[in-house]
């Protein structure tokens, strides 16, 4: 009676500490739920706003570089309309972050800097990127050919943008990062001291209940069913294992093999117990390979490395084996355990790919020299197409010179058959007044035709030279622009005197510049020569209109021929190298390329070609002063 008494005592006891202790958890849960539903309108209203703000300035700083990077590739300036926008979008995130009241000054601060960053590079961004786009978009081959010093420049304001663009989005992604990890502290710590909270009664009530049986109960759980569960799972993990797993004693005598063990070797478990490992050798890899791995494995207490093994039906096979020594009890070793894995794919594996990257390098080496090849190629071309245009101009005048000094040849001889009948009549005594004054007659006129011809011959030798010695070489000096186009045209006249195409230039007189006159040469006599051979080629009467000036530090040079112009698609390919429409013609498709270059590459200049059938084509050339 008083057992069934003391027990009911006990569980009165038990139950009132229970009640008593589930009320002090409530209570200090009232209090503390108090206090965590501050901290969480606090993370609400602000960590977590600030997070999803830093992170949507993340993707919209990255999408803003990806239009860039779209508009230089492609060539739209709508592009950089989009990337402005996303700027924009950057631009408010930072500042809603800034505003929140629940960030700390120090973090505002170093996000004002961030944001000031963020502006001075969108700045700059607007306008190397809408350059660079306006630059790229007409081009289609920079590869091989020198810049000009300001291309270099917006090329390394373009590399310098590359760099702030890393650090800004390394700067905005670790105010993402450090946003969300406090978000993540803050919530993981309401959510910890939420559940504490939660569990608080439960521990008080636990610790009050918890008995001297419930001690026992889990000492005995402890010393017994936990050690049996671990065994048996550890028992089932190795049996399961995808690598074989042997244990022998230090003699070499196998006591468990698993199933992957078993099947490598083509056995099963039960014929390898108690058999020697130096079954799984070959005679003579035994005393090479097995024996030196078992040493190492004594000397060390475990050792790794491949080793080849033998299959029952004698066929070997590479394993990466790793073996221990295990204790019993503390004390010494007895036991050895291997744990290998069949490589032989992968050996295989290996071979080919070592043999696959010596194709892929071989490969590599003969399309760099292929590559080569063809840079050497196409500069010949370009090289050739230059001399050959200066040759036409050499066939041209000189075909030009011929007229101006036969007839002085001829002028001459004349003069000096007349002047031989004057000389013998003075030596004979027979001269008349009449013979002298014919005589002087003939010889004025003679003279004057011969210096005619003469004084022409040379205005066209020496505007050839000019002309010829600037396309031969790139020298920059300074020149009057009209003057020299003139010159230029001088030159050009033996190709236009066979048409009845007319040229108008229309160009200050006054207007000197400092440059490369071989270029200029060279582009406008590809032009010219592009306006007779395609534009003009089934009118008989064209006209050519060049119109030059110079304005805010740019020289503008418009060209234009009132021609049959071009399709669209040959409007789209008049640039590229090779590309002509009198293939097997005579055409190299080299002039117009040629042309761009000079301009974007020597001159470091802009061209574009505007041209629909019927309504001729023009060239708007554009150069830095």
């Amino acid at each position: 009676m008083k057992r069934e008494f003391s027990i009911s005592l006990k569980i009165w006891l038990s139950l009132s500490i229970l009640v008593f202790g589930y009320m002090i958890s409530m209570v200090l849960g009232f209090v503390l739920g108090q206090k965590m539903e501050l901290r969480l309108n606090i993370a609400s209203e602000h960590l977590f706003p600030a997070t999803r703000q830093s992170q949507l300035a993340l993707l919209a700083f990255k999408e803003q570089i990806k239009y860039y990077d779209d508009a230089v590739v492609l060539g739209e300036p709508s592009f950089i309309d989009s990337a402005e926008y996303k700027a924009n979008n950057v631009r408010n995130a930072l500042e809603v972050i800034i505003s929140l009241e629940g960030i700390p000054q120090d973090k505002k601060k170093a996000l004002k800097k961030t944001l000031d960053r963020f502006n001075e590079f969108t700045a700059s961004s607007l306008t190397v990127y809408t350059k660079l786009s306006s630059f790229l978009d007409s081009s289609d081959n920079f590869e091989g050919y020198n810049t000009s010093e300001k291309d270099m420049l917006l090329r390394g304001k373009a590399y310098k943008l590359a760099q702030d663009t890393k650090d800004l989005r390394i700067e905005l992604t670790n105010w993402s990062n450090e946003f969300a990890d406090l978000l993540k502290r803050e919530l993981a710590d309401i959510s910890l001291s939420t559940m504490r909270q939660r569990y608080l009664g439960l521990i008080v009530f636990s610790l009050v209940v918890v008995t001297a049986l419930s001690l026992i109960a889990i000492i005995v759980k402890r010393s017994i069913s936990r050690p049996l569960e671990k065994t048996f799972m550890l028992e089932k993990a190795v049996e399961q294992s995808i690598d074989g797993i042997a244990v022998s004693d230090l003699s070499g005598k196998i006591s468990f093999v698993n199933q992957a063990w078993a099947k490598m070797h083509q056995y099963t478990q039960s014929d390898l117990i108690g058999k020697h490992i130096s079954l799984f050798y070959s005679e003579e890899h035994f005393q090479t390979d097995a024996i030196p791995f078992l040493k190492k494995v004594e000397q060390e207490g475990a050792y790794a490395g491949e080793i080849r093994h033998r299959k029952q039906d004698g066929e070997e096979f590479i394993s990466l084996m790793t073996a221990t020594l295990m204790k019993e009890n503390d004390r010494e070793h007895t036991r050895l355990m291997a744990v290998a894995r069949d490589i032989t794919i992968r050996k295989q594996q290996e071979k080919e790919l070592l043999e696959a990257k010596d194709n892929a390098e071989a490969a590599n080496r003969a399309l760099q020299e292929s590559l080569e090849f063809i840079k050497r190629t196409q500069q010949h071309l370009v090289e050739s197409e230059k001399m050959a245009s200066l040759g036409g101009l050499v066939a041209g005048v000189a075909h030009e010179i011929n007229t101006p000094v036969g007839v002085g040849v001829t002028a001459s001889s004349f003069l000096e058959d007349k002047t031989k009948v004057f000389s013998e009549k003075v030596k004979n005594g027979d001269l008349k007044r009449s013979d002298l004054e014919k005589y002087l007659g003939v010889a004025t006129e003679a003279s004057s035709i011969i210096h005619k011809n003469l004084n022409r011959a040379a205005d066209l030798i020496r505007s050839f030279k000019q002309v010829a010695v600037d396309q031969s070489g790139e020298v920059k000096r300074m020149f009057k622009l009209k003057q020299y186009i003139d010159e230029l045209f001088i030159s050009l006249r033996p190709k236009l005197k066979r048409t009845s195409h007319q040229v108008q230039i229309h160009c200050p007189d006054d207007l000197a510049i400092d440059s490369f006159p071989g270029v200029f040469s060279q582009v406008i006599t590809n032009l010219v020569f592009n306006s007779l051979t395609h534009g003009f080629e089934e009118k008989e009467e064209g006209l050519i209109t060049l119109d030059i000036w110079a304005e805010e530090g740019d020289l503008f040079v418009i060209y234009k021929d009132n021609g049959k112009g071009m399709e669209e698609t040959t409007l789209k390919k008049i640039f590229d190298p090779f590309f002509t429409t009198k293939r097997g013609q005579g055409g190299t498709g080299l002039g117009m390329h040629i042309v761009y270059n000079l301009v974007t590459i020597t001159l470091g200049g802009q061209i574009t070609c505007q041209s629909s059938p019927g309504n001729g084509t023009q060239f708007s050339i554009r150069i830095p002063l």
